[in-house]
């Protein structure tokens, strides 16, 4: 609530709000068993699992006052080098189109 009331009079159409998603085709969420102690392997504590045909598809992309930017999917790992890749090939063109002044707050999510 202070957040909120110490930014109620900030212009906030000049920040651009960053996130990036990964979509899955299957639920990965890990079950924990546990097992005594040298039983990790046995198959009354395993289970086999099926080979699926799954997918996964990583996007980045910003909103803003001015609305939605671009939707990115990422291909690769999304890491350091291509982070900073779509922030200069990808955020940096499109800003500057809707910003040409500059002068913008760039709120990455994690």
């Amino acid at each position: 609530m202070a957040f909120a009331e110490e930014y109620m009079d900030f212009d906030w159409s000049r920040v651009i709000f960053s996130d990036k998603k990964l979509f899955s085709s299957i639920n990965n969420a890990l079950c924990q068993v546990s097992s005594p102690q040298g039983e990790c392997f046995s198959s009354t504590f395993s289970v086999k699992k099926k080979r699926n045909k799954c997918f996964y598809a990583g996007v980045w992309g910003y909103v803003s006052a001015q609305g939605a930017g671009p939707l990115w999917r990422i291909d690769d790992i999304f890491n350091r080098e291509a982070y900073f890749n779509i922030l200069d090939c990808i955020l940096k063109p499109s800003l500057e189109m809707l910003y040409p002044e500059g002068d913008i707050y760039f709120l990455q999510v994690t």
